[in-house]
């Protein structure tokens, strides 16, 4: 079976994988899915997670796109849900990890900035201005599903660390560790 095969397989069952580097490919399999779930009448659906995080824009609009389904999204997160990855978690109304999962929310970056941009002060700090306006929207994100304020968010930012699933659980960003078998599997 090769992974376009999977992913549908994987769909069929209500499952969406966000495994892998969030970036533009997974918004098209996002987007795509999603329309796809519509047409079948938005039933709830399953979002599996194991990502190390990615793009903040492309993570935006996988968050966004799945804010927009109206079917339930359940997430399970398996091994780790990092940076973009943790803030996608968000969007569902059900936040699950396994045992021994891990998450982490960190500070954004970026390995794109050209030398012009370096070289312009105009440049670097609109640049510098608009990744400050992301990273408030990505505080706001988890501050709004944790109920924690957005300077225990910024905190635990700085932290720049794996939270083990209890811990994420105590912070907010699961609601529940899931110890026994896959959810979809349940009848």
């Amino acid at each position: 079976m090769n992974k376009k095969e999977f992913y549908e397989k994987m769909l069929e069952k209500k499952i969406l994988l966000i495994q892998g580097k969030v970036d533009g490919d997974m918004v098209v399999y996002i987007r795509n899915s999603v329309a796809e779930l519509i047409c079948q009448g938005s039933p709830d659906i399953f979002v599996a997670i194991c990502s190390g995080g990615g793009s903040v824009p492309a993570g935006l609009d996988i968050y966004d796109i799945l804010g927009l389904y109206s079917g339930k999204k359940t997430a399970l997160v398996f091994n780790y849900a990092r940076s973009m990855a943790a803030v996608i978690l968000q969007v569902c109304e059900e936040r699950m990890a396994t045992t021994h999962s891990k998450i982490m929310i960190h500070h954004i970056s970026t390995g794109d900035i050209s030398l012009d941009t370096l070289r312009s002060q105009d440049k670097l700090n609109e640049r510098i201005k608009g990744m400050e306006r992301d990273q408030e929207y990505l505080y706001g994100i988890l501050s709004d599903r944790t109920g924690k304020s957005i300077t225990d968010i910024r905190n635990e930012c700085f932290k720049d660390r794996d939270m083990n699933a209890d811990e994420a659980k105590a912070f907010g960003l699961i609601d529940k560790i899931w110890t026994k078998h896959f959810p979809w599997d349940v009848k």
